[in-house]
């Protein structure tokens, strides 16, 4: 991630299992922005970054009884 100064902090995360939730990647994005620990920092860009997708057929699903999460897959 760039910074004001023209320095750049990068960090990773992988999530525990595959997921077609928008929910669930916005929450990891955000859990990530909150763990740089910027208080007044000049954020010019955040990107991110999705490797190892693969098709829909080929991914196991776990069955879920949430509604919220049921209802947008």
């Amino acid at each position: 991630m760039p910074e004001a100064p023209r320095t750049t902090t990068v960090r990773t995360r992988k999530l525990a299992e595959a997921t077609a939730h928008t929910t669930t990647l916005v929450g990891a994005a955000y859990r990530l922005y909150t763990t740089l620990g910027l208080q007044r920092a000049r954020v010019r860009v955040f990107t991110l970054k999705a490797d190892g997708i693969r098709p829909a057929e080929h991914v196991t699903q776990q069955l879920t009884f949430d509604p919220a999460t049921s209802a947008s897959a």
